[in-house]
């Protein structure tokens, strides 16, 4: 496992016990928001640290595959390559919500995007209480 992200995903061990179910990413709702950036922090701050914002699917799917592929669990068949692009196309999509957040310029109500503004080196908006 030679990728910066699947490193990331190593050190914790939900993400390992997630990934050996065949899915990375919790979203108990039909479409993806915020309260989703914020459930999958420490799935979605690797991609955006090492990858960035621009990030394409293709690129999440190797990053993905290898991550699944490491974290399979001994005598468990391989997890099917169809079920790794779908957890690609739910990253990307995290991507494009967290992308949308940072457009929109104002400073993050929750602290859990506020870690992954950092993380990702994005600088945060100026917050407007502190101006006052």
């Amino acid at each position: 496992m030679c990728s910066p992200v699947c490193q990331d995903w190593a050190r914790s061990e939900a993400l390992i016990s997630r990934a050996g179910s065949g899915r990375l990413v919790l979203s108990p709702n039909d479409t993806l928001g915020r309260e989703d950036l914020v459930t999958n922090e420490e799935v979605i701050t690797p991609i955006l640290k090492h990858l960035g914002l621009r990030t394409t699917v293709d690129q999440i799917n190797e990053h993905v595959g290898l991550f699944f592929e490491y974290s399979r669990p001994k005598g468990k068949p391989a997890i099917d390559r169809r079920q790794v692009r779908v957890q690609a196309w739910i990253l990307k999509r995290l991507v494009s919500v967290f992308s949308r957040c940072c457009k929109r310029g104002h400073f993050p109500r929750e602290q859990a995007i506020r870690r992954i503004f950092m993380e990702a080196g994005i600088p945060l908006p100026s917050n407007p209480r502190l101006l006052t």
